[in-house]
């Protein structure tokens, strides 16, 4: 079983493409499929809440939420939502905004991982 430091490590080694989040949703599936992580897509917590992905890790379910655009306060209340329920063990952030590296590292007694994918124009 994979650790949350060795989902870092991938995150921070993928080589990204996408268009849009739904791109995005994708090229991460596929990087949990060749890296054999157990994980589900768009896993509904409640009636108002889906995260983009659950993995299964060492700490145990972890939720990924990812992020091309959108303001930052909005995010914090999403995220404070999804780390309210029992099932959450964990969050990871991965998206593009500058801000993403500035979010808190905890919420509800829950650490908060970030990675920001660094885009450019080639």
């Amino acid at each position: 079983m994979k650790t949350i430091e060795e989902l870092g490590i991938l995150f921070s080694s993928h080589k990204y493409r996408f268009y849009n989040e739904k791109d995005l949703q994708l090229a991460i599936e596929q990087m949990f499929i060749a890296n054999e992580i157990p994980y589900e897509r768009e896993v509904r917590l409640s009636n108002k809440d889906i995260i983009d992905f659950t993995v299964e890790l060492d700490v145990g379910k972890v939720g990924v939420e990812l992020k091309i655009d959108g303001a930052r306060n909005a995010l914090l209340r999403q995220i404070n939502r999804y780390l309210s329920h029992d099932s959450i063990k964990a969050l990871y952030v991965v998206g593009t905004p500058y801000w993403v590296n500035n979010i808190p590292i905890q919420l509800n007694n829950k650490f908060i991982y970030r990675h920001r994918i660094l885009v450019g124009v080639f």
